[in-house]
């Protein structure tokens, strides 16, 4: 693999993703706030945290994937250093999560307004003579 060839490899992979989490960001939508963000930033990492194919090597690959190749191939012992990656991004980040963001673990406690019915008699505007 050349090194353009590579480059458009994770360019398509990387804007995959983003679209892959776009839709993921639409169907946590209902959730509530704070098992929707939570569940955003899990997806975000797993997808987007690279690994490395060979220990030795100097290419990288999505590491929840490379994690799935080295058990379908290798067994479940070639898996260590892509997991202590995985693992170690993910609980960095969930550690910046909950010291930059404080209401992370609190309940939504705003109450919504429900929408105006716009053919209510008291939204309704009379013409003006």
């Amino acid at each position: 693999m050349t090194l353009s060839q590579y480059i458009v490899a994770w360019s398509a992979y990387i804007f995959a993703t983003l679209a892959c989490l776009m839709v993921w960001w639409r169907m946590t939508r209902p959730f509530n706030p704070t098992l929707a963000s939570w569940l955003r930033l899990i997806a975000t990492v797993l997808l987007l945290t690279p690994g490395l194919t060979i220990p030795d090597f100097n290419w990288l690959s999505p590491a929840l994937f490379s994690i799935v190749y080295e058990i379908l191939s290798h067994g479940p012992e070639g898996i260590a250093l892509n997991c202590m990656i995985l693992g170690g991004t993910l609980t960095a980040v969930v550690v910046i999560k909950l010291l930059f963001f404080p209401n992370a673990l609190r309940k939504n406690t705003r109450k919504r307004k429900p929408a105006p019915d716009r053919f209510s008699p008291r939204s309704r505007k009379e013409p003006r003579i």
